[in-house]
């Protein structure tokens, strides 16, 4: 049997379970990533590619799938289906909430999270993962200026 998220959000409330499943992604979103993927082109070291649809391992061993994913470009040509934390050079995501970066991200330790909000394109970069699933260190800015160029070398904590 198939369920789609609706019928397994449905068949979870039966059981007393919560279930998360994300959104389909808006256009406007898809948008602005396809926009990110290619001002992020610009940025990334020999080396490294941003990936669409890549998914980060979890301590749990499920993953998580931001928007878009700087990694090695040797993902692209393994089996792996899910990319281990510290490989991951940033993690980006469309989110009306750019004041708020996925816990789940810091709490890996992925080394940068980039939020690009949709309704202005404005963008907050966390870096610096720390205790407590949460990031150190936040820089802002609108659409046209440009990303810090060491945002691909942010240490990892």
């Amino acid at each position: 049997m198939t369920l789609r998220a609706g019928q397994l959000r449905a068949a979870a409330r039966l059981v007393g379970v919560r279930i998360e499943v994300p959104e389909p992604r808006t256009g406007r979103a898809l948008a602005w990533m396809r926009a990110l993927d290619e001002r992020l082109k610009t940025l990334t070291p020999l080396g490294l590619v941003a990936v669409q649809g890549a998914s980060v391992e979890l301590p749990d061993g499920d993953g998580a799938t931001p928007g878009l994913v700087v990694c090695p470009v040797g993902f692209l040509a393994s089996d792996e289906r899910l990319l281990h934390p510290r490989i991951v050079r940033l993690v980006a995501e469309v989110t009306e909430l750019p004041g708020t970066p996925p816990a789940w991200a810091a709490e890996v330790r992925v080394r940068a999270c980039l939020l690009v909000d949709p309704r202005d394109g404005g963008w907050a970069l966390w870096t610096r993962p720390g205790p407590g699933r949460r990031y150190r260190q936040v820089e802002r800015g609108p659409w046209c200026a440009p990303l810090p160029p060491d945002c691909l070398f942010a240490d990892a904590g």
